[in-house]
């Protein structure tokens, strides 16, 4: 064992938060193959929706996904747009008007868009797709620059899952990546959010640990890394083979 972890203990290897992974990336990928491929799903059968905004408005040390910090909101607002036409263009691609039953806000940091422009994204793709009747609408949040009038709209919006990055309690270690991160404002995120979701699992370092109620968790937040609050379903459910990327541009958890 010993030899297996020196020999890759400084080796490049490839991210899998991220699919295809970084060594398949290509620029020159043909676009009459992508378009064959997503022409010749079956429209009986639900898609997974994948959304990426690059964008945080802070940057985190550790970070390997690919963002960009966000001094001004200019630059958001022109991607927004782009997403959007993005939308329309996947949807126009597909053999039929699909029903979703995955949809996933991941970054960089979703909740860094304006309010409006979120609903705004969702409005496109309701208007592009249908969702199925238990369909998981899920958002990556960064507590830290989560606002009250986010929060309310991510509910009014639809979304039934809520996912907070959390990498570490220790005052030290949040010095040194740079993401300074107190118990208290994660729990003030927690619980408001809380209202109308259940608590369902915690996890550290992509580890599920245990299955907790709301009480249970914000006793032990100061032992476990992040959260996901949902209302219904389970935490880890089955991949998806049938995965449609629209501004793909890598993944992670904030």
């Amino acid at each position: 064992m010993d030899a297996i972890v020196q020999k890759y203990a400084t080796a490049a290897v490839p991210r899998y938060t991220s699919y295809p992974t970084v060594p398949h990336f290509q620029k020159d990928f043909p676009k009459e193959t992508l378009r064959r491929w997503l022409g010749a799903l079956d429209p009986d059968k639900p898609v997974s929706l994948y959304l990426h905004v690059p964008f945080c408005r802070q940057l985190c040390w550790y970070c390997g996904c690919n963002m960009k910090l966000a001094a001004r909101y200019e630059p958001v607002e022109k991607y927004v747009d782009v997403l959007a036409r993005e939308v329309d263009l996947i949807a126009g691609i597909l053999p039929a008007r699909m029903k979703i039953d995955h949809l996933h806000w991941g970054g960089g940091t979703p909740t860094a868009l304006e309010p409006d422009d979120l609903e705004r994204m969702m409005e496109k793709v309701a208007s592009r797709f249908d969702y199925t009747e238990d369909a998981e609408v899920a958002i990556e949040c960064d507590p830290r620059t989560l606002s009250d009038e986010m929060i309310r709209r991510i509910g009014v919006i639809g979304f039934n899952r809520a996912s907070f990055g959390v990498q570490e309690f220790d005052e030290k270690v949040q010095a040194a990546i740079n993401r300074i991160q107190p118990p208290d404002i994660v729990r003030r995120a927690v619980v408001a959010q809380v209202d109308g979701f259940e608590v369902l699992a915690t996890r550290q370092r992509n580890q599920v640990q245990r299955v907790l109620r709301p009480r249970a968790w914000l006793a032990v937040i100061g032992d476990h890394g992040a959260c996901a609050v949902r209302r219904h379903g389970d935490l880890v459910g089955a991949a998806h083979d049938r995965h449609v990327a629209v501004g793909f541009q890598g993944g992670g958890v904030d």
